[in-house]
């Protein structure tokens, strides 16, 4: 049809039609399941070998070699996902704008309405392709992570034999950007692998593969090889230590008052600790007579920088047979320390032993203000409190029901309204709160 000059609308009439109307549909439909199962399989197949291996899977039949091959080798397999998940997004947000553009020319749209539709489209498109590349696929896979890994194993070989060549173009130009432009490739690996691990632990606890306590543990363990000693010791203005030529009996009188079972003991100032003394030492040795200079105590300390890794710590204590190390700032004094204690309750949570001061779960300010311990489950806390916390399966203390709310652990000093209460947090450590204020709320 000759068309020069006219409208460049005319002759679309046999085109749209209610037979590529129907068309269109269907290929849209197809488009954005070939997404989510792409996106899908790319889920499952990535983390297959993480939670599984062939004893465990009981069916050592093609497919299932064929997932555990490609998730073992999936950066690779990675490329041809990215490929072909471009490929059919863009497939798919095409046939959606002819779908558009077919309503607004059957309805003689003028270009305002085929603009403002345009538009709307991209914002319907963009939340579908959410829906159908990281909603859908990410839920399905994360419930059904065995069937999803075996049934996609077969379409991601395809995908990837079919790509095999672009696949390798953009490794290449991947590598060669990577060694012009990344300084430490080893810290990057290690780096990618921390987050790699963090995502799998979080997908395993809402999958249910672990509850509540093993989730908390796995992510200290995480955190456990990135905090430092300065994020744990006992400052400086805090440490209680004897002076090497003070009196038996202000020494014994401190050990009495604190009740620890270790002490520091410096010469002249605290930034020079010469060693630590084990206190059931000298109190049998005041039993005895025989505490006459406390040099005859003094077992070895190790002394460590504030930037230490905890974890770097814990082995030179282990390996040592020590309980405390003196943690040195960068002018050689005494920044504070730090007992095999407060690196274990990194991982584990706070430790109450004999010597502890047992502190209540709510301390009574007012009638309508409350100190509560972060730690205290919410069924003891509706014992107690004049308005009741709601109970779920997703927390079990005041602290898990306030970062579940907030979605992150709160600084000191933060405020949040929940359930009737101005919830105002008081203190908190590196990664969890430890004290709140709980201020009760009018009904008015």
């Amino acid at each position: 049809m000759d068309n020069a000059g006219g409208d460049p609308y005319t002759g679309y009439e046999n085109y749209f039609n209610s037979e590529n109307w129907l068309i269109l549909l269907i290929l849209l439909i197809l488009s954005l399941v070939i997404f989510a199962s792409i996106k899908a399989g790319g889920h499952a197949l990535k983390r297959f070998r993480s939670y599984f291996d062939e004893s465990e899977l009981g069916n050592n039949s093609a497919l299932t070699r064929m997932a555990l091959n490609i998730s073992d080798n999936f950066k690779t397999y990675s490329y041809a996902e990215h490929v072909a998940s471009t490929v059919i997004f863009a497939v798919s947000a095409v046939v959606f704008y002819e779908f558009v553009f077919h309503f607004a020319f059957i309805h003689n749209a003028d270009d305002a309405l085929k603009i403002a539709l345009l538009t709307l489209s991209i914002v319907i498109f963009g939340i579908l392709s959410y829906i159908f590349g990281v909603v859908i696929p990410r839920n399905y896979a994360s419930k059904n992570l065995i069937f999803s890994a075996r049934f996609f194993a077969l379409l991601f070989r395809m995908i990837f034999l079919i790509t095999f060549p672009i696949v390798h173009l953009i490794k290449f130009i991947d590598n060669k950007t990577k060694n012009n432009f990344q300084k430490d490739d080893s810290d990057s690996a290690a780096n990618e692998g921390t987050e790699e691990i963090r995502y799998l632990i979080e997908e395993s606890s809402k999958s249910g593969y672990l509850d509540e306590d093993d989730h908390e543990l796995m992510e200290n363990v995480i955190d456990f090889t990135e905090t430092t000693v300065k994020q744990i010791m006992v400052p400086r203005n805090k440490i209680v230590a004897a002076e090497i030529n003070s009196e038996s009996q202000v020494i014994i009188g401190k050990i009495i008052e604190e009740g620890y079972s270790r002490m520091p003991v410096f010469e002249k100032t605290i930034d020079n600790i010469i060693g630590i003394v084990n206190t059931r030492d000298i109190l049998i040795a005041q039993m005895h007579g025989k505490l006459d200079d406390l040099r005859d105590f003094l077992r070895e300390t190790v002394y460590t920088k504030e930037n230490e890794n905890i974890d770097a710590l814990l082995k030179i204590l282990q390996q040592k047979r020590l309980q405390l190390a003196v943690v040195l700032d960068a002018f050689g004094g005494t920044a504070g320390i730090v007992t095999m204690e407060d690196i274990l309750e990194e991982l584990v949570g706070e430790i109450q032993d004999e010597y502890d001061e047992e502190q209540a779960l709510v301390e009574f300010v007012s009638e309508n203000s409350f100190i509560v311990k972060a730690s205290a489950s919410i069924v003891d806390l509706n014992e107690i409190l004049p308005k009741e916390l709601p109970e779920s399966d997703d927390y079990e203390t005041l602290g898990g029901l306030i970062t579940t709310e907030t979605e992150t652990i709160p600084e000191s000093g933060e405020q949040h309204v929940l359930f009737g209460y101005n919830m105002v947090i008081l203190n908190r450590s590196n990664r969890y709160i430890e004290t709140v204020r709980l201020d009760l709320l009018s009904d008015e």
